[in-house]
């Protein structure tokens, strides 16, 4: 399986904790050999590739939140890391040699968009991209940014923290061009393993406040767009499974799932 769902429910700000730690693995001599090669290969293919800083995933539990079990709190531990370590550690060869656990493992956020009259938001990627998932179809993602979405708090041991709620709203308008006066709800429904890129991903579902119509003149020809076109299909159990049936072989690793929860979720 390409990707597999962690946990599925509704939550909100006050159910996710994150804990954020300015700390990177310790790699040994050879997997930083390893990774090293490997980022020379990738960026001969990929020109305009470079090595931003992302968030790492070191733990994510699962903890009751009140004395009846009924509802959850995600907390995530996360710690540094870059594109360059995520691309020399995310492969099978890497895997096998160094384990999981040394992998970049970086924390991402997508999103299934759903417009006031009822359609849901996709893209097809770009040919042009720089990275795994070009020409297939997803829902906006994209990885935490550390400088963007990293927040105080008052906690005096772990003074930083990560928003992925700010994350997921800063890929909607990087991606699609949607702005945050343009987002009604907005509910994380779960974490995914993409098995696929060793990642994690946050899931989320977004209820905008315009047309569909409207979110087409945002999204005309532009030139280095992340999806080449958008796709909208009806907002309804019958039309997600017929999509999934017929595009199975050109969807990215994680839309699968996240419809999937959406569809149990919210469509329910």
């Amino acid at each position: 399986m390409r990707s597999q769902i962690i946990i599925a429910g509704r939550f909100y700000d006050s159910d996710i904790k994150v804990i954020y730690r300015h700390k990177r693995l310790n790699q040994t001599n050879n997997a930083l050999q390893f990774i090293e090669s490997n980022w020379k290969e990738f960026v001969k293919n990929n020109t305009k590739s470079f090595n931003g800083k992302l968030s790492r995933v070191d733990s994510c539990y699962i903890r009751k939140k009140n004395k009846n079990g009924k509802e959850n709190l995600i907390e995530l531990q996360l710690s540094d890391t870059d594109y360059k370590e995520f691309v020399g550690t995310r492969g099978y060869e890497f895997i096998r040699r160094y384990g999981r656990e040394q992998s970049a493992n970086p924390l991402s956020v997508g999103a299934v968009l759903v417009t006031r009259d009822n359609r849901i938001i996709l893209g097809e990627r770009s040919a042009a991209g720089i990275d795994a998932g070009k020409s297939t179809i997803s829902v906006p993602a994209g990885y935490i940014d550390p400088k963007k979405d990293e927040t105080s708090t008052s906690n005096k041991k772990n003074k930083n923290s990560i928003d992925i709620f700010n994350a997921i709203r800063r890929e909607i308008y990087e991606e699609i061009g949607i702005e945050e006066k343009d987002i009604g709800d907005l509910i994380c429904i779960g974490l995914i393993d993409n098995k696929e890129q060793n990642q994690i991903s946050a899931s989320f579902y977004c209820k905008l406040t315009i047309l569909s119509k409207e979110l087409m003149k945002k999204n005309g020809p532009k030139k280095e767009a992340e999806f080449s076109q958008i796709i909208m299909i009806e907002n309804s159990v019958q039309s997600i499974d017929d999509f999934i049936n017929v595009s199975q072989n050109e969807l990215s690793d994680i839309i699968v799932p996240i419809l999937e929860m959406y569809k149990s979720l919210i469509l329910g």
